[in-house]
């Protein structure tokens, strides 16, 4: 390479690379004013996320902030049976304590109640599920059933969907990711 082919390739490989950190500048701009017109301030969020973290404590119960939202993550494990869509009797306490610290923190925004499975097919109630789908649906709607009768949150601010196996956040390869794949999760919407 003679010296004027390695400047060029310099001067080439500065424009990239400014071009490249300046489209990541511009995205995270975009997120940041999206979340602000949304009525989220990364401060607020982060605020909201910390005092509901605090009022949590003991419930095995996991609050993050997920692409611009506050998603509170409820392991399957702690709340259903496998295979099924009732809510465990000893995990209606949990929920009570995620409803009152929701109702606190979250007082006007909407919630979506979104149901996860893994990827194993059902096995024990086949014949009531066709598949990973409707199991979670089932069960996001039982713990949406739960936060209206037993605690009163606004049923117009509620509304469910179950994504199966589709949306896993670890490993399906792993006990423990399928674990953590199975879960229902209360994604926060900022109020309007």
């Amino acid at each position: 390479m003679n010296k004027l082919s390695f400047v060029r390739y310099l001067f080439l490989s500065v424009i990239i690379l400014s071009v490249g950190c300046a489209g990541l500048g511009r995205e995270n701009r975009l997120l940041s004013h999206r979340m602000e017109t949304l009525g989220w301030s990364q401060g607020k969020m982060e605020r909201a996320k910390s005092s509901l973290d605090g009022k949590l404590q003991g419930t095995g119960v996991i609050a993050e902030i997920r692409h611009g939202k506050i998603v509170v993550i409820l392991p399957s494990s702690t709340y259903f049976n496998s295979g099924q869509t009732t809510l465990k009797k000893k995990a209606r306490g949990n929920l009570t304590t995620v409803c009152n610290a929701i109702k606190t923190v979250f007082p006007h925004e909407t919630i979506r109640v979104v149901g996860h499975t893994d990827n194993e097919p059902i096995r024990k109630t086949r014949g009531l599920y066709a598949s990973n789908w409707e199991l979670s649906a089932k069960r996001a709607a039982s713990v949406l059933h739960f936060l209206v009768d037993q605690c009163n949150l606004d049923p117009r601010k509620l509304h469910i969907a179950g994504f199966g196996e589709y949306q896993p956040i670890a490993s399906n390869n792993t006990k423990k990711g399928k674990k953590q794949n199975r879960r229902v999760e209360l994604v926060i919407l900022a109020a309007r």
